[in-house]
């Protein structure tokens, strides 16, 4: 690997779209089959390896204390992540890993050796002398001078392994940043990352098996599709000559969605997928919903057949609600918007609500790591030889070309990462690193842990997972929005028409089955949709949840409290 080579010469390039099959009128499974095209797989696959190279890049790698969490809390899981590989991105973490804990392993026992080696042949030096003189007292400086050299060969070797462990790592990013990723997991790694990635869902919508959101905070609706942005409701009273009976709200809802459907397919923008979610308050499920499995966690996805069901008992469903859902792919932008469609019956009045999600790229992008390996190559020719020698010049009595110097100057220092690639690292803790569950209990404490386990259940008749918080790593680290400069006006511009598509769909959808719509458009066929909120998207910040956890009671005779 020729780091240096790749640096200067980097470029990226990325497949142009091909439509896959069919066009966007066809039926759900079909529109699921062409939404999630290679596109958006490579997309996925290019914001995993962005995560992955994040915590390789960490000078402390491997350090436990600052490992990605692998397991959520009990009564809890990571939630959906869209377009995060959870899968791929612990096994690239942990066969780095593994990696790394091989090296230090042959490192050790090469220093064992040695060591061995040294003291043997002290030992022989300082018997045979103190034999010749009759005395073993003369046998001591051997002894000494061998700990002596032991102690400098000891140092070597560490050197060299700090060495090995930075090639690995700078090896992984290198690899990571250029999109490649081909190393082989060991068994172990393999059956135990697979056991993990249980715990996190894809995120992709489905009319057949939907993704279920368990709503933390009021703030947040729909954890895992990022920043809420925008919020919009209509509301349509019948009309006052309707000429036929009114649908009932199932009818409605699929009859505005199909209209919606067909009209945002119609635009001729790639990249887009229909299908439902289920978002269910957390604060509201009991220990027996429905919703929960038999560890008492939440389902990350549900039949919607079996959805229907559980939503009708309403003793135990908590308050949930099924949602279509329309999502757009920015690729080159690694963005994603989703608009949240939810259509309701307020007396005779038809309402529909429209919420807008965008969840941007990750905070570490490709010049954070280009970054990263400069200073790998300058510490590998600083600590390790060849290092570059700093020319001289005299002073230019010319003020002019002094400053020019200065300047020059100003932003080598400006731009310079001054941060280690490379710590020392701690062989004994790197040799205990391992991917651990609940497997590795033993006995006593795997019974104590159910007990516990137990006990929480018995003693609560909500669901407690209520109280924790459920971490989310694709959130926790991205934008809210795409940064670049001209990719950030063409997302919200498409973002804005498919918005306008949407609520003049939902607008259109109820004249047509007997609501009316002046409120909405005039008699010039103006409609008034408030698109000027899709303007004022958040852009370049962290994706924040601000504010405590909401603890709102679902009991009526608590309400207030």
């Amino acid at each position: 690997m020729n780091i240096q080579n790749r640096l200067n010469d980097y470029h990226q390039t990325d497949e142009a779209y091909q439509p896959v099959g069919e066009d966007n009128s066809q039926q759900d499974t079909k529109q699921e089959e062409l939404s999630y095209s290679p596109v958006i797989d490579k997309m996925t696959k290019r914001i995993t390896f962005l995560f992955a190279a994040e915590y390789i890049a960490d000078a402390d790698f491997p350090n436990k204390d600052t490992l990605p969490t692998t397991k959520p809390c009990p009564f809890t899981n990571f939630g959906h992540q869209p377009l995060f590989d959870f899968e791929l991105f612990l096994t690239i973490i942990w066969t780095t890993i593994s990696e790394i804990k091989n090296t230090v392993k042959t490192s050790h026992q090469k220093s064992i050796k040695i060591d061995l080696a040294i003291l043997a042949t002290a030992a022989i030096i300082a018997i045979a002398t103190a034999h010749q003189f009759d005395n073993y007292a003369v046998g001591i400086p051997a002894l000494i001078i061998a700990a002596f050299i032991g102690f400098i060969i000891k140092a070597f070797c560490f050197e060299d392994c700090n060495k090995a462990v930075a090639a690995i790592r700078a090896d992984a990013i290198d690899g990571l940043l250029y999109g490649s990723w081909h190393k082989e997991p060991n068994m172990e790694v393999k059956k135990k990352v697979l056991e993990k990635s249980k715990y996190q869902g894809d995120g992709k919508l489905s009319a057949h098996e939907l993704p279920v959101l368990i709503i933390e905070e009021d703030n947040h609706p729909f954890p895992g599709y990022g920043r809420l942005q925008a919020e919009v409701s209509y509301a349509c009273p019948p009309k006052e000559k309707a000429t036929s009976q009114l649908s009932e709200l199932d009818e409605i809802t699929e009859k505005i969605f199909n209209t919606i459907r067909q009209s945002v397919s119609n635009m001729g923008i790639s990249n887009i997928s229909f299908g439902e979610i289920l978002a269910v308050h957390g604060n509201s499920l009991s220990i027996d919903s429905p919703l929960l499995d038999k560890n008492k966690t939440p389902h990350l996805r549900l039949g919607k057949n079996d959805i229907q069901a559980i939503l009708k008992d309403t003793d135990n469903c908590g308050s949930a609600r099924v949602y279509k859902a329309v999502q757009v792919f920015f690729p080159d932008c690694m963005t994603l918007a989703t608009f949240f469609v939810r259509t309701f019956m307020a007396g005779n009045v038809a309402s529909s609500s429209v919420t807008v999600t965008t969840l941007g790229p990750p905070i570490v992008g490709t010049d954070y790591f280009k970054k990263r390996l400069l200073r790998y190559q300058y510490e590998k020719n600083e600590k390790w030889g060849n290092a570059e020698q700093e020319q001289s010049y005299d002073k230019n009595e010319d003020a002019d070309i002094e400053g020019f110097f200065s300047l020059l100057r100003w932003v080598r220092l400006f731009s310079k990462d001054y941060d280690l690639f490379q710590k020392n690292i701690d062989a004994k803790k790197i040799r205990d690193l391992a991917l651990k569950d609940l497997s590795d209990m033993t006995d006593t404490e795997r019974e104590a842990y159910e007990d516990e386990l137990n006990k929480i259940i018995k003693e609560n008749v909500n669901w407690p997972g209520a109280y924790i918080h459920s971490q989310n790593l694709r959130e926790d680290s991205s934008f809210t929005f795409t940064t670049d400069f001209f990719g950030r006006g063409e997302s919200i511009a498409t973002i804005k028409a498919i918005y306008n598509q949407i609520s003049k769909a939902i607008i259109d959808g109820m004249d047509d089955i007997g609501f009316d719509i002046s409120d909405y458009q005039d008699s010039e066929g103006h409609y008034t949709i408030n698109a000027e909120k899709i303007d004022q998207l958040i852009v370049g910040e962290k994706i924040a949840v601000t504010g405590e956890k909401q603890k709102s009671s679902t009991d009526p005779d608590k309400a207030g409290e």
